[in-house]
């Protein structure tokens, strides 16, 4: 590092330690949402995108800000501004047809 504002003594070891303490920070609240994911019987995926999906819930995102949000690219056959479909009612599911059990809304 040579910035001099990031400099304590010309070391940069308080620097380092921020940023170490940044990582072990967001790898516990990773941890954290995936034991609250499993716990309503979702995957972190799914978790994660239930929360994006609340966080929308009084708006009409389109797909393409749903996945700017979460950090991931579309299929090229979505357009960015395509209306996202309205989440699927939770209160019904059912089990998978597929190994590992899971759920599947209807």
């Amino acid at each position: 590092m040579s910035r001099a504002a990031l400099l304590q003594g010309g070391r940069d070891d308080a620097f380092r330690d921020v940023i170490q303490d940044l990582v072990d920070f967001s790898s516990r609240l990773a941890q954290i949402r995936e034991t609250l994911a499993r716990q309503v019987g979702l995957s972190p995926p799914q978790y994660r995108l239930l929360m994006e999906l609340a966080h929308w819930s009084q708006t009409k995102p389109t797909v393409g800000e749903i996945a700017e949000a979460l950090n991931v690219s579309l299929p090229l056959h979505y357009h960015r501004d395509t209306p996202a479909s309205p989440p699927p009612d939770w209160s019904e599911r059912s089990a998978m047809p597929r190994i590992g059990g899971g759920s599947i809304c209807r």
